[in-house]
C-alpha cells in the first residue's frame, strides 16, 4: 500500500505526533522554571543570608549536585559527607528537603496550567 492510500490516518499520526511535542515542550519549560526559582533562591540566600550551620563551598556543591542527579547515590552521599565533615544523614536530609520543595513546586505548576484550561 502506499503512504499517500490513507490520508486520514497520516493526519491522525502527525497530529498525535504534534500533541507529544507540545507536552515534551511543556515539561521542558517546567523544568526551566523550578530551576530558575532553584537559582532565585540561592540569590535570596546570598543576599540575606540566615545563620548557616554549613559553608557556603558546600552549598554550592550540595546545590550543583542536586541539578544534576536528584537522588545521589550512596557513594555520592559518603564523600560529601566525609569532604565537609558531616555524616551522610545530614546530607540525605538535604536532599529530601531539596526534592520535596522541588516537587511541590512542580505540581503546584502543573495544577497552575490545568486550571488555567
Amino acid at each position: 500500500m502506499l503512504c499517500g492510500q490513507y490520508p486520514e490516518q497520516s493526519n491522525r499520526n502527525h497530529h498525535e505526533d504534534e500533541r507529544r511535542k507540545e507536552k515534551w515542550r511543556e515539561r521542558e519549560e517546567k523544568e526551566v522554571e523550578v530551576e530558575e526559582k532553584l537559582e532565585e533562591e540561592e540569590e535570596k540566600e546570598e543576599q540575606c543570608p540566615r545563620e548557616r550551620f554549613v559553608s557556603k563551598p558546600l552549598m554550592d556543591t550540595l546545590w550543583a549536585m542536586f541539578k544534576l542527579n536528584k537522588c545521589p547515590t550512596r557513594r555520592d552521599s559518603q564523600s560529601l559527607a566525609f569532604e565537609f565533615n558531616m555524616t551522610v544523614e545530614q546530607i540525605n536530609q538535604w536532599f529530601h528537603k531539596r526534592r520535596k520543595s522541588y516537587n511541590e513546586d512542580m505540581y503546584k505548576q502543573k495544577y497552575k496550567k490545568r486550571s488555567k484550561r
